[in-house]
């Protein structure tokens, strides 16, 4: 028996040895596959938060980049506004300039003739007249709205205007008259 005891005894010690041989390298290893577990996460972690913010940061820069392209153009469309709109005044002025010379030559010329006539002779020579791309034309009115001269409508020619308003509510004809009568 006392053999039988020894016998076990070492069993149990190989097996005390193997287990106190193979349990720290089993507790290392899972020890390490716990740590690279944790390690692997956090990284997976950090680097979707690292991409969302170069997500987000590339996203800003590129609506102000936009943004800043926006603004480029509208303050080009509004100079090439500004200088259309002054170009157009400019050409506008000297054509009106042109065609009171041209009213004014006739009436001078025509001086012996009644109002009618005249007014038809400075119609007949306006009425034709287009500028700005065939967009311009000349109008004329009298001061007390009287249409004189309306070349794209001329079935209001001869009608009184006064009562006239724009989309505003504006009245353009006693506006005008009242222009005239100021300068």
């Amino acid at each position: 028996p006392d053999d039988e005891w020894l016998v076990m005894e070492q069993i149990n010690d190989r097996k005390l040895l193997r287990f106190i041989r193979i349990t720290p390298v089993l507790i290392i290893g899972l020890a390490t596959l716990a740590i690279i577990g944790v390690m692997f996460n956090d990284n997976r972690i950090e680097s979707q938060e690292s991409l969302e913010s170069l997500r987000a940061e590339l996203l800003t820069q590129q609506k102000t980049r936009i943004q800043q392209e926006v603004d480029s153009v509208y303050q080009q469309l509004m100079y090439e506004k500004n200088r259309t709109e002054e170009s157009l005044k400019k050409e506008i002025k000297s054509r009106v300039y042109e065609a009171h010379d041209i009213a004014t030559s006739i009436y001078k010329e025509n001086k012996n003739k009644s109002e009618a006539e005249i007014t038809k002779l400075i119609t007949t020579a306006l009425r034709s007249i287009r500028f700005n791309n065939g967009r311009g034309y000349f109008f004329a009115y009298k001061l007390d709205g009287t249409n004189v001269l309306l070349p794209h409508l001329s079935h209001f020619e001869g009608t009184s205007r006064w009562e006239m308003q724009d989309s505003r509510g504006s009245y353009i004809i006693k506006d005008l008259a009242a222009i005239a009568n100021q300068q």
